[in-house]
């Protein structure tokens, strides 16, 4: 149960290499995340200061994450 529970360091490093290396960021993904029609509701916790940025990348790119609904008027 130990050894599932702490990843080997070759296992960490394969992780790296394979699926977060080579997975695109939500940032060159932004002109798809301008077509999101449905509303969306971004939510960071009070102690995720690293997503922060990413947040604010996300309501200022998805037009119905700025109000929470599709009549932002």
């Amino acid at each position: 149960m130990d050894r599932l529970l702490e990843p080997s360091p070759q296992s960490l490093s394969h992780r790296m290499a394979r699926y977060q290396a080579l997975r695109p960021s939500l940032h060159d993904l932004r002109d798809l995340l301008f077509e999101i029609i449905i509303p969306v509701l971004p939510s960071v916790g009070d102690e995720d200061f690293t997503c922060f940025e990413t947040n604010l990348m996300l309501k200022s790119t998805i037009y119905a994450a700025q109000c929470g609904s599709l009549d932002c008027s």
